[in-house]
């Protein structure tokens, strides 16, 4: 009951509200008592009494066969709903997590998660293979255990290289921007994160940054292909400082990983700082690029990862700040957005196939009526319903954003995925774009901006060809929200 009445004095701090879950979960290991919200939703849903789950079962582990496997990760009371409305889980394990598998990885390990696992003493910050000969079975064996298809269409844009990496085709790379050249001229996911180049910075920096940034005579370098590893140098404001980014899927957190991410800021001293974000996340300030190799090795032994969280990437996988124990919650978002997280990055190892996107890319799964995920803002957005056949799963929306120069709000795909085909449509909506999307003026590279010059029909049919099986579905027709 405390617990509840400190969540309703709080409800506006939704991030806190989603810390508090996840410590109460670890806290308490006894059933909480239903909370009583006076809040009418939109559309009449009775939640399930719930019971405490800890925190380390809500993230996905094992070794399912295929990317149709399911991990249940409620346990609702026997209690039957009564009737019109929908019960949180669906048939069968619940809510689906597709594409999670924990298979043996090699050399450098890590937990096929959107988070590193804790190397040991011969961790190392940034994950890749032993030598650049390596590099295009490494690509692949990061992506094998999603068994996701991967499309090659002649008129795309961009290619694959011989190491798994997608570089603009020739007769693309003009009109451009200086973001695409910087890529063009040195891969960030290649040279940066797989072929240690940071950790080479790291210490070919540590005596002196300004001199080394001097001799470099490369901002490219310095300030902008290290934001693969989520660091960004704050040249104008904050010489020879960085900050950085996390991923942190639906804003869940432990405390021992809010004290690890304060120690950090802690040892900045004066210049150290955090921030939490809009997007359910933290970002760090005051770091030295001298010390980052530690920092990415002490987040790693904690369960936390930086990889691929800025420019032209996918930001944090957002969902419900409430999830799991929101008295109006229709679906469990926690366990979809980690496993959105777990594909994005690639298991912690870097996914070289969507690391060379035209701009940065949004996805939330929204979990209730409060539309806390913004999903009218997000490039992705997955909204809760249940088809004909009494499926449930979501609707899709596509192309929200908000930028300078324009403010786009999301549109219907009328699509429709099981909760198993949340991932597989990820990767499908996001290799679209990627193969696609504008690459000239910055101002008209976001996803909407591609979904109006092919337009809605033509857009859904690539995705749907890029689906498991060629499998898209209509929406359904009516959503939760």
């Amino acid at each position: 009951g405390g617990f509840y009445r400190r969540v309703a004095a709080r409800r506006e701090s939704l991030l806190e509200l989603a810390t508090l879950a996840t410590l109460a979960s670890e806290e308490s290991p006894t059933e909480r008592a239903p909370h009583t919200h006076t809040h009418t939703p939109r559309r009449s849903h009775t939640p399930a009494r719930m019971q405490s789950i800890p925190a380390h079962s809500l993230l996905p582990a094992g070794n399912p066969a295929n990317v149709t496997a399911q991990v249940a990760v409620r346990a609702p009371s026997p209690a039957a709903p009564p009737p019109n409305t929908m019960s949180p889980l669906t048939t069968g394990a619940g809510v689906a997590v597709a594409g999670v598998l924990a298979g043996t990885m090699a050399a450098r390990r890590v937990r096929a998660s959107a988070v590193a696992e804790p190397r040991g003493s011969d961790r190392v910050a940034m994950p890749g293979p032993a030598s650049k000969d390596e590099l295009a079975a490494f690509n692949e064996e990061t992506m094998a255990k999603y068994g996701l298809p991967e499309i090659v269409r002649e008129d795309a844009h961009v290619m694959k290289d011989a190491d798994g990496y997608y570089v603009v085709k020739e007769a693309f790379q003009k009109p451009t921007n200086p973001f695409e050249r910087l890529k063009l001229a040195k891969d960030p996911m290649k040279e940066t994160i797989h072929m240690a180049g940071l950790e080479a910075a790291a210490a070919a920096s540590a005596a002196d940054f300004a001199a080394w940034d001097e001799a470099m005579n490369d901002p490219d370098e310095v300030d902008q292909r290290y934001k693969w590893a989520g660091l960004f140098h704050r040249r104008k404001n904050h010489y020879g400082r960085y900050m950085m980014r996390m991923k942190i899927p639906n804003g869940v957190v432990s405390a021992a990983q809010v004290r690890h991410l304060a120690r950090v800021v802690a040892s900045c001293g004066e210049d150290g700082c955090a921030d939490i974000t809009t997007r359910q996340n933290f970002q760090l300030r005051g770091l030295q690029l001298k010390d980052a190799p530690e920092v990415l090795k002490g987040c790693a032994d904690v369960g936390l990862c930086s990889l691929q969280s800025g420019l032209d990437n996918v930001r944090n996988a957002t969902g419900n700040p409430l999830a799991g124990f929101d008295p109006h919650e229709i679906v469990d978002t926690r366990p979809i957005t980690r496993a959105l997280q777990d594909y994005v990055t690639g298991g912690g190892r870097g996914n070289a196939l969507i690391a060379n996107l035209p701009r940065k890319w949004n996805v939330c799964v929204v979990g209730g009526p409060d539309f806390y995920e913004h999903p009218d803002i997000n490039d992705l957005a997955f909204i809760p319903a249940v088809n004909a056949e009494g499926v449930f799963g979501f609707n899709a929306l596509v192309g929200g954003f908000i930028s300078a120069s324009r403010a786009a709000e999301a549109v219907p795909l009328n699509a429709w995925v099981p909760e198993s085909d949340v991932v597989a449509m990820t990767h499908a909506v996001l290799t679209t774009f990627r193969d696609y999307g504008h690459r000239g003026n910055r101002q008209k590279c976001r996803m909407m901006w591609l979904v109006e010059e092919m337009g809605l029909e033509k857009f859904k049919a690539e995705v749907k060809s890029r689906m498991p099986g060629e499998r898209l579905p209509g929406a359904a027709p009516e959503d939760f929200i």
